[in-house]
């Protein structure tokens, strides 16, 4: 593919010009569109037919305009665009695409291999009307060399950059998951305590950003990535395509004038009607959207693209505690800041603005439920063997403190065959029958009195006695 067409697997001359004009079917303009993505001498072809046009219109659509399929970075198994099975390329020799994951208004993003560090990677090429501009290009270049520059666990991490033949490229880790958009589209609105988590990681992604002097200017459900991991599933900030660098950044801004780049729904009023004031409050003004999406299930600003603009530079929100029941009160006071026309009216930055709104769900959040209890229900099982076990120390504790207090008390002399401490001992004449015999018969003790000679002889006080090493005694 790389010298020469293919004549078993490139589009024809008609086939390439209809692509160009817009006049194929859905399915197989995105076929095509999948092999002249990788296809060096059919750009080459497209371009000396002079069927590159002049997109800057059709440009600022399709960043203008969200498109659900595509900020979605899938792992294996997952396809949203047809497109033939067997389609294998190499880009810049290292990295074999496989499948096409999604698309985006200037880039498509394919499932590859790293055969050199043998890893699956996820590889986004620029679209193939835009390989004539030089500002999407340069807009393409700074979104790669914008996102190394970054190091946060909340924003997609970029491996590599090039340019292969005429098409530059972006090597991206691979994520798993989906974003918040289709999230959102599935599971509808979400409890408030869910958006903050999400809030605050994203608020971290942006603060490393921002730090950096970055804006990114297109943040939207659909750029907000869930990522699925082993340990949980974490935030991940996606699509830097249209990203603003700003103070110490020194890259020439390529936007054109009176070029508006973004959603609209999620735009801020400055963001609307200049490029050259924007900075990072227009990224939290597109958080505090998001927030307010995610929650009520509703965008704050609605209508056509001409009456959401004019809704965003005049009008204000409808507070959210009339949409949702167990909307918290603060949540009004929150968006009434987060969402305010003047930027200098906003939170200052991402992280006190993802503070606010952790403290509100905080303060929302149902009581702890264990003291209510439904009647007679069993305790769990874990409960009641933690009560036995305290039962059983308590009543081994009781056991020591009584045994303690107690008077120790020896058993009779005769039964152990050696004297207690505890009673005076009779020495017997010689003449007297030793009684040891009749225990040891198996008969019962004599209860014959001692005879009358012999004397009763106290034993010395805390001397230890002989025999028995087994004796233990008061002493």
């Amino acid at each position: 593919m790389k010298g020469e067409r293919s004549k078993g697997t490139c589009p024809s001359d008609d086939t390439l010009a209809t692509f160009a004009a817009g006049g194929l079917a859905r399915a197989r303009s995105d076929s095509v569109e999948a092999h002249i993505d990788v296809c060096p001498p059919c750009r080459r072809l497209l371009a000396q037919l002079a069927l590159l046009q002049d997109d800057t219109a059709d440009i600022s659509q399709a960043t203008t305009v969200p498109l659900r399929k595509s900020q979605r970075l899938r792992g294996p198994g997952a396809q949203t665009v047809p497109e033939p099975r067997e389609f294998a390329a190499t880009i810049a020799g290292r990295y074999t695409l496989s499948r096409l994951l999604g698309r985006g208004g200037m880039g498509a993003v394919w499932l590859a291999r790293d055969e050199r560090l043998r890893r699956p990677v996820a590889v986004k090429l620029l679209r193939v009307q835009m390989l004539g501009s030089e500002g999407m290009m340069a807009r393409f270049r700074r979104e790669a060399t914008a996102v190394a520059r970054l190091r946060s666990t909340h924003i997609v991490e970029v491996y590599d950059y090039g340019v292969d033949g005429e098409s530059p490229y972006i090597v991206m880790e691979l994520l798993e998951g989906e974003d918040l958009d289709a999230r959102l589209v599935q599971h509808g609105r979400m409890p408030l305590d869910r958006v903050a988590s999400i809030v605050s990681q994203t608020a971290k992604a942006l603060t490393e950003a921002h730090v950096a002097g970055i804006v990114h200017r297109d943040l939207k459900p659909a750029n907000i990535f869930l990522c699925r991991r082993r340990d949980g599933e974490i935030v991940k900030i996606i699509d830097f395509g249209v990203a603003k660098a700003v103070e110490r950044e020194t890259i020439d801004e390529p936007t054109g004038a009176g070029m508006v780049l973004g959603t609209p729904a999620f735009m801020s009023p400055e963001q609307l009607t200049t490029a050259a004031g924007v900075d990072h409050r227009a990224d939290l003004w597109s958080l505090a959207v998001i927030v307010y999406f995610a929650f009520t299930g509703r965008l704050p600003f609605v209508g056509n693209t001409g009456e959401t603009v004019a809704a965003i530079l005049r009008q204000g929100p409808t507070p959210p505690s009339e949409i949702v029941d167990d909307c918290p009160a603060a949540l009004d006071d929150f968006f009434r800041v987060a969402l305010a026309k003047d930027p200098d009216a906003r939170y200052p930055n991402a992280l006190t603005m993802a503070g606010a709104l952790e403290d509100i769900a905080r303060s929302s959040a149902p009581a702890v439920t264990e003291s209510v209890a439904l009647p007679n229900a069993a305790p769990p099982r874990s409960r009641r063997l933690r009560h036995v076990l305290y039962a059983l120390a308590a009543l081994a504790a009781l056991a020591s403190a009584i045994a303690f207090t107690l008077p120790s008390q020896s058993p009779p002399a005769a039964a152990i065959g050696v004297p207690s401490a505890a009673f005076p001992v009779a020495t017997a004449s010689p003449s007297a029958p030793p009684q040891a015999s009749t225990q040891a018969s198996g008969s019962a003790p004599s209860t014959t009195p001692a005879p009358a000679s012999a004397t009763v002889q106290p034993r010395p006080a805390r001397k230890r006695p002989e025999g028995d090493s087994l004796f233990r005694g008061p002493w």
